[in-house]
């Protein structure tokens, strides 16, 4: 298991069994490594298909309540992902909402991954927290779309 949640919000529980399911999709690095590339990376995305795929430690979510909050979720370290309950809530329809907060658990994941190679400056990132569409491009944002089709 890559991702770890030990919490009892019944979203959460699902959405990290469904993730850990595209983790261990080789289809799903097949679909990272064949992206021709990835804004604001220094990178290739094959090599960041490998370094995700190759990720063997542990992932914790901790989860908060925050209905003030912006964020959805903000990866804290390596090993850390902090996600705001209050925006468990996204789509219309269960299977586009369980979509979507698995986009986000990836999404964060990636970071987790960028992280640990203890590169700085970060070598697959995006800009800021901010997208207004200029964040599509980079490899979180693309590899948490990639991860919905997986769902």
């Amino acid at each position: 298991m890559k991702i770890i949640y030990e919490g009892h919000n019944r979203k959460l529980v699902e959405a990290v069994f469904e993730a850990n399911n595209v983790l261990i999709n080789e289809a799903f690095y097949e679909k990272i490594a064949a992206v021709t590339s990835f804004d604001n990376a220094t990178i290739l995305p094959v090599a960041i298909s490998g370094l995700i795929k190759d990720y063997a430690t542990s992932v914790r979510i901790d989860a908060y309540w925050n209905v003030f909050g912006i964020a959805n979720a903000r990866t804290v370290s390596a090993t850390l992902i902090k996600i705001n309950r209050a925006k468990l809530r996204r789509r219309r329809g269960a299977v586009q909402n369980m979509k979507s907060i698995v986009n986000t658990l990836i999404h964060e994941y990636v970071h987790c991954v960028d992280l640990s190679t203890g590169i700085r400056p970060l070598q697959f990132t995006h800009f800021n927290n901010r997208n207004g569409g200029e964040e599509n491009g980079t490899a979180p944002w693309k590899i948490g779309r990639i991860a919905e089709f997986f769902v």
